[in-house]
């Protein structure tokens, strides 16, 4: 009995609740109001711009950017900076070579279209670092030109340190000494002596300091003006510095040496004591300077150095 009284109820709800609708829509301008209600579901910011509420309309912007990925990246690009043109500078032009036997500075920056006044004022503000007229071959010389015709010069002798002449305005040098980065290494040469000591050593890659050294080191006990023979030996074992690319910079001291003259072996050790002395020694620790010399002559003064065996 109540479930059909409840059935019942329900069925007048319904019928009544279609009755009203149907009264309701009889009425002048329910199309209208229809309209609006659904437009105001589906995207209620107009209403929301006419009714004036401007923390809900902020409030709903927000809500469609997040709900709405259109909106949102239509949002983003409205606030995309404009692009920025850079400048595009030209690169420095840059010159790099040696300085050639019988070459000057003057020299080497003139082939490189240097104006004479500014190879004077580069000169001159070099000179109290380093005299342009100490310029030997194989010094590297590297010069940057700028856009704006200003100069920046690297000049690199042989040794541990470089120059840096830079041009700061029209006419004005400023100078900065470097330090080159390096490291020291330790090689070696050996060979046969077939015309001459000087000769062999050449050939194989020891330079005129480093034979000089040589000759000093056994000059108490060799002449080498007169003993060396056609198939003697040399080895020879001296420190080496290089810059970090592997150039040579500058050689170093001998560490070891050893002549064999017609089979006869002579060995020189370097060695520096605690208290700083140094000096080269045999293998058994005595001293190779003694009171007279084998040859009382000076190799260095010699121009031909050795004489042929």
């Amino acid at each position: 009995m109540i479930r059909i009284k409840r059935g019942k109820l329900v069925f007048n709800l319904v019928i009544g609740g279609i009755i009203f609708f149907i009264l309701i829509a009889t009425l002048p301008g329910f199309p209208s109001l229809l309209n609006t209600f659904f437009s105001g579901l589906s995207y209620r910011l107009p209403a929301l711009e006419k009714n004036g509420d401007k923390k809900k309309l902020e409030r709903e912007k927000v809500r469609q950017k997040v709900e709405n990925p259109s909106i949102r990246n239509r949002s983003s690009q409205s606030f995309v900076e404009p692009s920025v043109k850079k400048r595009i500078v030209s690169p420095v032009v840059i010159f790099s070579g040696t300085i050639r036997r019988n070459d000057t500075l003057y020299d080497f920056l003139k082939k490189r279209q240097i104006s004479p006044q500014k190879i004077y004022l580069i000169s001159k503000s070099l000179k109290p670092f380093f005299n342009p007229r100490d310029c030997r071959p194989g010094d590297k010389v590297e010069i940057q030109k700028k856009e704006n015709g200003l100069i920046v010069l690297r000049y690199f002798p042989q040794g541990f340190h470089y120059y840096i002449v830079e041009e700061i305005r029209p006419g004005v040098f400023t100078v900065r000494k470097k330090e080159v980065l390096r490291k020291k290494v330790v090689v070696g040469a050996r060979g046969e002596i077939k015309s001459s000591l000087y000769d062999a050593m050449r050939k194989e890659g020891v330079n005129d300091e480093l034979i000089l050294k040589f000759s000093d080191i056994f000059s108490w006990e060799i002449d080498f003006l007169t003993d060396p023979r056609k198939g003697d030996f040399f080895q020879i074992i001296w420190e080496r510095y290089v810059d970090t690319e592997g150039k040579i910079l500058a050689e170093g001291k001998i560490l070891a040496a050893q002549y064999i003259n017609q089979g006869k072996k002579y060995t020189a050790i370097f060695y520096r004591d605690p208290q700083g002395h140094k000096g080269y020694f045999t293998p058994e620790g005595k001293s190779l300077q003694k009171s007279f010399l084998r040859s009382p002559l000076s190799y260095r003064r010699i121009s031909s150095y050795f004489s042929y065996c």
